[in-house]
């Protein structure tokens, strides 16, 4: 009930997923044809967990902002030779 109010609470959730996860590495997979689903579920879970960790941000507002910001190629050049 405390996931409803903070994204830590559902970042630490996820993580505890991810010992769940990790857990059924050694014994039945998750999916029981996919022989590898438990590995691919510890490790996309804390990735998860880090994002609900840093506020849950809306990853369209974040690729837009990437695209659109000025990148600073030019701030930093090499020193010329002399000459």
């Amino acid at each position: 009930m405390r996931g409803l109010e903070s994204w830590t609470f559902i970042g630490i959730a996820w993580l505890l997923h991810t010992g769940w996860d990790i857990l059924h590495l050694k014994g039945s997979p998750i999916i029981p044809f996919a022989h590898d689903s438990s590995f691919g579920c510890a490790v996309c879970d804390p990735v998860i967990a880090l994002w609900c960790f840093w506020g849950g941000p809306s990853l369209i507002s974040l690729v837009r902002t990437w695209i659109t910001r000025p990148h600073m190629t030019d701030a930093v050049s090499p020193a010329s030779p002399p000459g």
